[in-house]
């Protein structure tokens, strides 16, 4: 769009946008200049801003900053860049057509001729000196400009991106293993399905040909060392169907999870041509990697016939399995449905499987297509209906079933969502293919156009309420491959494990026309639902080529995935080969070093991660513990703490003392009144160290209590820097010039001991003081809790540390003798009431230089 309709926001720091970067200021000094010139005649009276170029400078950036202009010269916070000179604006104004640096010019209207017009000259001038300031403090700071996304501002010299989607990169995956079959040939087609659980995978291979042309088998593939990310992975079986025939299509489809898989044969023919059927096969030892599958059922639907294609779609989660069958015709002629078949017998391996539920779409319709794609987990499905046409013709949608019982495997299964694309449009091919995870679910539309005409896309949905079956869904997110392109056909095929997903990109061109690639996503923060999700990594195979179709299918648990190339060739044209990509793997790091613990060490710790053990007390620990792909790096070690010195007596007070002091600050800091934080302050320092506090009373007549406890220490003869003193206003009448108050001062019997005080008491006496009297050993602690703001909890904790610092208080010396205050001064000598001779001279000589002084100051402005 233009430049002329996009905003462009002032900010500080940076560089300049501009669509033609030779229009900039060739040089700081041309920038300065242009700068200082337009400022200046801003302050003089310019009021309009303008620019005969299509550049944003620094210059202009300034003076519109300054002005408060926009390009049509319109006091406003914006500066909107133009494309081409704005012939509109009026340049006849008094300061002529004015400077011109880099595409810049300051001009004024014809009309302004007074400075009446400018109520803000002098704050204009005062920008020219913050201006100056700035360019002093800061030469190397200009101005930027930040335009909205969608402009045609191109970024020059530097300009930094504020927001950038990324296209790929940011955690490593490792291409572990390339898979064949052993006895691969020709047109196999192996890896065109895949499914993988734990250390064991199936690869379907449907056009093989061990019971006839095209009947199909599918692989087992084992994990050499269960859990080692880098391990090995051995073919320990090939499977057929029992009755398998030539054009059954076993393998078309695969679904593992834990000792149990489920193999569709969409074209079997035992209720009628294509009315297919789904073999479910076991492990020979439940858990045990290297055990024989056996076939232990083959399904049908209730009601099958003739081209339902029934095991067109298959998975299965536990004792539940769902088989699509998008060609049955309940609804319409394709209009599709899904079969749902549990164990009969929880947990056991040989159990049968009985048919408990058939799906339709509760607005079914023909051609729907309708359990073209299926995945559960839990009590939750989602079936894709790629060919709906809510949002145009083939713009598809999925639907989501649950269990009306959760783990109740006899419970009815009802549809609670239909889900399509919040930019759905006809074509898109949404629901295509599904994967559901926990409460999240991704769909692909593998000829939405995005990033051009069968681009691709997948979308994410999320269960409104974690864990509630009947609680709505919502996309959250729309993910495109970062370097998407026409044809590339992203959202082939899908899978999500937790909080990572992995998108099939067949068509891709990487390594060649139609060699493939796959995308991963993870959540940018785990287990958060509402989460965005982000592209970390586009993975092609090593030996990827031309027409591979890489990404065909793919499937990921935990940190490992497998993807298939069914159109590789090593063993014969289509021979196919699958992929196994895993995270670097991580290391044992959970054995504690000699005299310590492990810390924060785990026995999986991340590939480049690091981890720090801990050290018995007396044992310091120097090095770490780092992990790189399996290896670990281990520096970690804890050595002996030299011995420390012993702490003297002194020493080992002053610690206590500084800890005791730091819980005194704490302790006071809610005490607001000074007087009362001074004696709060006498009364914790007499318990740290280990005095008991003196207290002496008295009433005094003054006009105020400063000066009542000034009076005090005047007449007790003591210097106002011993103790508190705190005075209160003995009655509440108040006389004309002074006030009885009973006064408190509070003295530590470090400060002074009870000659001096027995010394005080008779000179207050001797003054004529009334009220007069003495208290000893009073217990600081005590006292200290009638203080306002001194809270408990803290009063106790300075308890404590206060006297362990007590403790350890060295014998204090016998108080300072206590010296009298010097004599006040004599009294100043009344003020004299002559009236000197000039005195009426000068305030009229001083009031005309004032009255001048204004009047210059009005001529100037």
């Amino acid at each position: 769009m233009p430049i002329s309709r996009s905003r462009a926001l002032i900010a500080f720091r940076g560089e300049c946008c501009s669509r033609t970067p030779g229009a900039l200021a060739a040089t700081f000094a041309d920038r300065t200049k242009t700068l200082l010139i337009c400022l200046g005649a801003l302050a003089s009276g310019a009021n309009r801003c303008s620019t005969d170029t299509n550049c944003a400078n620094a210059s202009s950036l300034a003076r519109s900053a300054a002005a408060g202009c926009d390009d049509r010269g319109t006091s406003r916070r914006e500066y909107r860049p133009e494309t081409s000179p704005p012939a509109a604006h009026d340049r006849r104004g008094g300061l002529g057509d004015g400077p011109s640096v880099g595409g810049l010019r300051c001009s004024g209207r014809s009309s302004v001729t007074s400075s009446s017009r400018h109520p803000l000259r002098w704050t204009r001038a005062s920008l020219v000196v913050l201006a100056l300031l700035a360019l002093i403090v800061a030469p190397g700071t200009i101005f930027a400009v930040a335009a909205e996304p969608g402009s045609d501002l191109a970024p020059v010299r530097g300009l930094r991106r504020l927001a950038e989607t990324p296209s790929g990169g940011g955690v490593e995956y490792l291409q572990r293993a390339k898979l064949t079959a052993n006895d691969g040939a020709f047109d196999d087609q192996f890896g065109r399905i895949v499914s993988i659980d734990g250390d064991t995978m199936v690869i379907g291979a449907h056009t093989d040909d061990d019971k006839g042309s095209n009947s199909g088998s599918a692989y087992v593939f084992t994990r050499d060392t269960a859990g080692d990310l880098a391990s090995n992975w051995t073919q320990v079986a090939k499977l057929t169907a029992a009755d398998g025939a030539a054009d059954d299509r076993f393998g078309d489809r695969v679904s593992i999870d834990g000792d149990t898989m489920v193999i569709g044969a969409y074209k079997d023919d035992d209720k009628g041509s294509g009315s297919g059927s789904a073999y479910v096969f076991t492990r020979d030892t439940a858990g045990d990697l290297a055990s024989n599958w056996t076939q232990v059922a083959k399904l049908t639907a209730g009601d099958g016939a003739a081209n339902d294609l029934f095991g067109g779609s298959v998975s299965i989660d536990g004792d539940t399995m769902v088989i699509g069958t998008y060609r049955d015709n309940d609804k319409g002629f394709d209009s599709g449905s899904a079969y749902v078949f549990t164990r009969d017998t929880a947990g056991d391996l040989a159990s049968n499987w009985t048919q408990v539920a058939k799906l339709t779409a509760a607005d079914g319709a023909a051609y729907d297509y309708f359990g073209y794609s299926v995945s559960i987990d839990g009590d939750t499905m989602v079936i894709g209906a790629y060919r709906d046409d809510d949002k145009g013709s083939w713009s598809g949608s999925a639907y989501v079933f649950t269990r009306d019982t959760a783990g109740d495997l006899a419970s009815n299964w009802t549809q609670v969502a239909k889900l399509t694309a919040a930019d759905g449009a006809a074509n898109d091919l949404f629901g295509y293919s599904v994967s559901i995870d926990g409460d999240t679910m991704v769909i692909g539309a593998y000829q939405d156009d995005d990033k051009g005409s069968w681009s691709g896309s997948a979308y994410v949905f999320t269960r409104d309420t974690a864990g509630d079956l009947a609680s709505g869904w919502t996309q959250v997110a729309k993910l495109t491959a970062g370097d998407g392109a026409a044809d590339d056909r992203f959202g082939y095929s899908v899978s999500i494990d937790g909080d990572t997903m992995v998108i099939g990109t067949y068509t891709d061109d990487d390594k060649g026309s139609g060699s493939g690639s796959a995308y991963v996503f993870t959540r940018d923060t785990a287990g958060d639902l509402a989460s965005n999700w982000t592209q970390v990594a586009k993975l092609t195979a090593a030996d990827g080529a031309a027409n591979d179709y890489f990404g065909y299918s793919v499937s990921i648990d935990g940190d490992t995935m497998v993807i298939g190339a069914y159109k590789d060739d090593d063993k014969g044209s289509y021979s196919g080969s699958a992929y196994v990509f895993t995270l670097p793997s991580p290391c044992d790091a959970s054995s504690p070093p000699a005299n310590g613990a492990v810390g924060n060490c785990t026995s999986s710790l991340s590939s480049g991660s690091s981890c720090t053990p801990s050290c018995d007390s007396s044992y310091a620990l120097s090095g770490t513990r780092s992990c790189s792909n399996g290896t670990l790096t281990d520096t970690a070690a804890c050595t002996a703490k030299p011995s420390s010195p012993t702490k003297s007596p002194s020493e080992k007070f002053k610690e206590a003392e500084e800890k005791a002091l730091k819980t005194r600050d704490a302790m006071l800091d809610g005490v607001t009144d000074a007087r009362l934080k001074k004696k709060a302050k006498v009364l914790a320092d007499a318990a740290i160290s280990g005095k008991k506090v003196r207290k002496m009373v008295a009433k005094l007549s003054a006009a105020n209590k400063d000066k009542a406890c000034s009076d005090y220490y005047t007449k007790a003869g003591l210097s106002s820097s011993l103790g508190a003193c705190i005075a209160t206003a003995a009655s509440r009448r108040r006389a004309l010039t002074a006030t009885t108050y009973d006064v408190s001062i509070f003295f530590s019997e470090a400060e002074i001991d009870e000659a001096a005080m027995t010394a005080a008491e008779n000179s207050l006496k001797a003054e004529g003081v009334t009220g007069v009297a003495t208290t000893n050993g009073i217990d600081p602690i005590d006292e200290l809790k009638t203080i306002d703001g001194v809270s408990s909890s803290a009063l106790e904790t300075f308890k404590t540390d206060a006297a362990a610092a007590a403790s350890l208080a060295p014998p204090s010396p016998p108080p300072p003798p206590v010296s009298s205050p010097p004599p006040p001064p004599p009294p100043s000598p009344p003020p004299k009431l002559v009236v000197d001779d000039d005195d009426a001279a000068h305030a009229p000589r001083d009031i005309l230089g004032a009255l001048l002084l204004a009047c210059v100051s009005l001529l100037l402005y």
